[in-house]
């Protein structure tokens, strides 16, 4: 049981949340001077779309040369068998836990899609004494505007809530400098959150400390999966 909600760390989570703060919180934040390159660049084809076998079933990947527009779970029938393998259990395996799926023999690595697929593997190794890579930028077409009560939403809860933590609806609408009336738009935030895992919105629990629903309520044992992969990978107590 997680227990009432709340920020608590792990052991490892101030070196976690440190490098998110310094290396790998990237949500797009344009200047005047590169705003128009960056609109150009987006407005390019996708140059990664691939599919992903992952411990929690097939992970539709897409990105530009900008970065990574989109991170989705598809085919729920996919990640019963998946997560049949227990969280304690994948860094003892010799086989990756993240690869590019057997149909894609020839897919092209992006930057962007490189570095996702690498922090991805990463995390799922959950290896606690060995901080995560860098996370790939997101790209501004995959976001919301920036200054946006959603991207604030995003940014507070990538570089804030490391794993073993968990945070409430209404303690992330704090954190994002909104009041705890705004709960209900933090929900829609997660619900339009582009990039799952890297942006951590099953982190974001029921004020009871309850886990709540994940992906509207299609992926709900796929939310706890990741909460006890998180304790136990990480070394959360």
């Amino acid at each position: 049981p997680m227990g009432k909600a709340n920020r608590a760390s792990c052991n490892s989570s101030q070196s976690f949340k440190e490098t998110m703060d310094s290396e790998t919180c990237h949500l797009i934040r344009p200047t005047a001077q590169n705003k128009t390159e960056l609109e150009q660049l987006c407005r390019r084809p996708l140059t990664a779309r691939l599919s992903l076998a992952t411990p929690v079933g097939r992970v539709l990947l897409e990105a530009c040369p900008v970065g990574l527009h989109s991170l989705t779970m598809t085919d729920p029938e996919s990640r019963r068998p998946c997560m049949r393998l227990k969280p304690g259990q994948l860094a003892s395996r010799s086989a990756p836990a993240v690869a590019i799926a057997d149909d894609q023999p020839n897919a092209t690595l992006t930057g962007p899609a490189r570095l996702a697929l690498a922090w991805l593997a990463a995390y799922f190794a959950a290896n606690s004494t060995t901080p995560l890579p860098p996370q790939p930028t997101l790209c501004a077409t995959a976001a919301a505007p920036p200054g946006s009560f959603r991207r604030r939403v995003w940014r507070a809860l990538a570089s804030s809530v490391p794993p073993g933590a968990v945070v409430s609806y209404q303690q992330l609408a704090a954190m994002s400098g909104a009041g705890p009336g705004a709960a209900r738009a933090v929900g829609s935030a997660m619900r339009a959150n582009p990039v799952p895992l890297l942006v951590p919105c099953h982190r974001v629990v029921r004020s009871d400390g309850s886990a709540g629903r994940f992906a509207g309520g299609k992926a709900d044992a796929t939310k706890r999966w990741l909460l006890e992969h998180e304790r136990v990978g990480f070394n959360c107590r």
